[in-house]
């Protein structure tokens, strides 16, 4: 641990009874506003530092921010697209708690091969008006995939709200089945567009950045704690 950073685990009531036994009497309360005046407050890790740095990434992020406003301006549609990570199906242990009369039994291994298969959740989310949509998958995901369920959710649900849209903006990660390298996505997208007359631009988000992709934040914690402490089945 870095000796430059001030830190405890003790909880207030640590402090408390640490107190006590020096014939000092003091509440909890009392020992959170003084930690408080010091500066110390209970704190998550920041995942701020970058793994490397990315060219032009300031610059890219200001074209993001460019087309956004400029859709917008057009009541054109903005759509963060990502997939959420893999998820087990079958008698695996997964984090959370659900209401029930008995708790769920599963197996007390957690290894990938007592699973039945994996699901693959992949998200569209309206950033203008702040809808979303998801699709299962069950075998792989790729730009097919991906593909897929843009026109899917593009045909029964996003275009109604904008019958006269010629265009659409993705923003999206860089890699998975949405890769900014892979020549198969923009094919694919290319003939998407065609099939649905309409022109798709993409944004790509830089390297290292995927965190900013608003599904991120808007979207997949509520698919997380809507299936959080259940099991998959078939």
């Amino acid at each position: 641990m870095s000796e430059s950073i001030r830190w405890t685990n003790l909880l207030p009531n640590d402090f408390v009874k640490s107190y006590a036994k020096m014939g000092v009497k003091v509440s909890r309360y009392t020992i959170k506003q003084l930690l408080k005046t010091k500066g110390f407050v209970s704190r998550k890790m920041s995942k701020m530092a970058t793994i490397k740095a990315t060219p032009n990434r300031d610059f890219q992020f200001k074209h993001i921010a460019e087309k956004k406003i400029e859709f917008a301006s057009r009541n054109l549609p903005i759509l963060s697209i990502d997939s959420k990570k893999k998820e087990f199906v079958g008698q695996l242990y997964r984090d959370g708690k659900s209401y029930g009369k008995q708790a769920l039994v599963v197996f007390d291994h957690d290894f990938p091969s007592l699973a039945k298969g994996v699901i693959i959740p992949h998200g569209i989310y309206d950033i203008v008006r702040n809808e979303g949509y998801i699709s299962i998958g069950k075998s792989k995901d790729t730009s097919e995939f991906f593909c897929e369920n843009l026109q899917y959710q593009w045909l029964n649900h996003i275009q109604k709200h904008y019958v006269e849209a010629k265009e659409m903006l993705l923003l999206m990660d860089g890699g998975g089945s949405n890769s900014c390298l892979h020549y198969i996505v923009k094919e694919d997208l290319q003939k998407l567009s065609d099939e649905l007359k309409i022109t798709i631009n993409v944004a790509h988000y830089p390297a290292y950045c995927s965190k900013y992709n608003l599904i991120e934040h808007r979207l997949f914690p509520h698919i997380q704690r809507t299936w959080s402490g259940v099991v998959f089945e078939n």
